[in-house]
């Protein structure tokens, strides 16, 4: 004896009900996503700045002279520093940083459009699309 479709249901649940649920698990268990999330946009680093590369850091690092960096709008010279840190590595944080910090070292130079970091706001100093950023040793000798 075979059962009716309400009676494997259950007294509250239509054959209507039933297929509406097959339907939405079909939909959730397909893989695709809704079209907001397939087409949502992945967010974009706005800003793009140019970090040029001079004496020992350059070989160091063994980089090119120069390569474009992406950041979120609003960084400042401090976010350059750490992100240059993590894309680099130990090489860059211990030859770079004071302790560990995004304080430079003093046998660093770092100049923002031709101006010292020193002369500008120092690590706080807002970066700005296009700007132009040189990282070079400080070379000393008797």
């Amino acid at each position: 004896m075979t059962a009716t479709v309400r009676e494997r249901l259950g007294a509250s649940e239509t054959a209507d009900d039933a297929l509406g649920k097959t339907r939405r698990r079909k939909t959730e268990n397909s893989g695709s996503e809704p079209k907001e999330k397939m087409n949502k946009p992945e967010e974009k680093l706005a800003l793009k700045v140019n970090v040029s590369y001079f004496g020992y850091i350059q070989r160091l690092l063994g980089v090119e002279k120069e390569e474009t960096v992406g950041l979120k709008e609003g960084s400042l010279v401090s976010d350059l520093l750490l992100l240059l840190g993590e894309k680099h590595g130990d090489a860059f944080k211990n030859y770079a940083f004071k302790n560990g910090d995004s304080d430079l070292k003093s046998n660093l130079i770092m100049t923002l459009n031709g101006a010292t970091i020193g002369q500008l706001n120092g690590i706080k100093t807002e970066l700005k699309k296009g700007d132009r950023v040189l990282l070079m040793t400080l070379i000393s000798g008797g």
